[in-house]
């Protein structure tokens, strides 16, 4: 008989440590999953960064410059840590001297938004097709810095245009990803989209 009621006491025993283990391994469990779901919701609320656009560019600057139509686009994004990647396209063709004319492409590895509305980005000219300006005159070569500034001035008919600087190429490194002033034009079609 003592021998059942010890057999019973270290089984009654066996239990209570199993179930208490097992409780304080769900509510563990139930924590993890809480502190996870937490951390995945604060990390939805934190917004990705975007800025992209396409459009037109009219050149009217009389004898020995640009005179003709540019065409732009780009998208970039960043991260919630801060990562960028994007890229742009650029092409212009000259109504008088093909010298002028450009076709490029790069990267975006750099944004800088300096309102709500604005934007700077940097990056690496990685493909050109250009006429001789750009190329002998100009030194312009693949690899080299490249820069550009936007504004989104809203959407609709009642909205100014949007404003684009052009893409600068062969920027200098000690201008890249800092906020340098340019002229900015207005885009003849398209639109740009800016949300920081």
């Amino acid at each position: 008989m003592k021998l059942v009621n010890k057999m019973y006491y270290l089984v009654l025993a066996l239990a209570v440590v199993f179930t208490l283990n097992n409780c304080s391994q769900e509510e563990i469990t139930s924590q993890d999953v809480e502190l996870n779901k937490t951390t995945n919701d604060v990390l939805a609320k934190k917004k990705v960064s975007s800025v992209s656009g396409q459009g037109g560019l009219i050149f009217e600057l009389g004898e020995g410059n640009f005179n003709g139509y540019g065409s732009f686009s780009f998208h970039a994004i960043k991260d919630v840590n801060g990562n960028v990647s994007g890229s742009w396209q650029s092409n212009y063709v000259d109504d008088f001297d093909e010298i002028f004319d450009l076709n490029a492409h790069g990267t975006i590895e750099c944004v800088i938004f300096t309102d709500d509305n604005t934007a700077i980005m940097y990056g690496t000219l990685t493909k050109l097709n250009a006429g001789a300006i750009w190329t002998d005159f100009l030194g312009i070569e693949v690899g080299d810095a490249s820069g550009f500034k936007v504004m989104d001035n809203g959407e609709g008919n009642k909205s100014d245009p949007d404003l684009f600087s052009d893409i600068y190429l062969d920027v200098p490194e000690e201008f890249i990803c800092l906020d340098v002033p340019v002229p900015l034009y207005e885009i003849s079609n398209g639109n740009i989209q800016v949300k920081p």
